[in-house]
């Protein structure tokens, strides 16, 4: 078989992209650690606004500088430190954030079927596009750290009964 007829070649996708060493498990952290640093910006800006006007703007209050700090600190540890932990804490705070902000939506729309509540879809779209390459930062870490442990494992052709032998003179 040629190489022209091997397997096709897999395109990168922004709904799953393609894990298959280190490398690309690190540029998965760096973009879930980018839409990280992305969320704690645009919630500092609303935050922002929130205190100077003194109501909450978009369902945001100053309360919201927590996010800020939060997801500031989440995406440094797994964009630079490829954390397991803080990528799981992402998307834990991400899905509970949206949660907190779509239900009360949801209920208003089912409640009143009026022209006055729309369905959210907009936002669920947003989350869902925002929340995509934060989930892949769990697959991302996950990923460096089991490539980091092949590599640090010795190669098979040292784990033979010579190699053995040679380790225990």
């Amino acid at each position: 078989m040629s190489e022209s007829q091997s397997k096709p070649k897999q395109r990168p996708s922004y709904y799953w992209p393609i894990i298959t060493d280190s490398k690309s498990a690190a540029e998965v952290c760096k973009g879930a650690a980018t839409v990280c640093f992305l969320v704690a910006g645009l919630n500092l800006i609303v935050a922002t606004v929130a205190i100077y006007v003194g109501h909450p703007v978009f369902g945001m209050s100053g309360f919201s500088l927590a996010d800020v700090a939060a997801f500031g600190i989440l995406g440094y540890f797994i964009g630079w430190r490829k954390s397991r932990v803080a990528a799981v804490l992402a998307v834990a705070s991400f899905l509970v954030g949206k949660i907190y902000v779509f239900v009360p939506l949801v209920g208003n729309y089912f409640s009143s079927l009026d022209s006055a509540h729309q369905f959210p879809f907009g936002g669920i779209v947003v989350a869902f596009i925002v929340g995509t390459p934060i989930f892949h930062g769990i697959r991302g870490t996950f990923a460096y750290a089991k490539f980091q442990k092949l590599s640090a494992s010795p190669a098979p052709s040292d784990c033979t009964t010579d190699g053995l032998l040679r380790e225990m003179r």
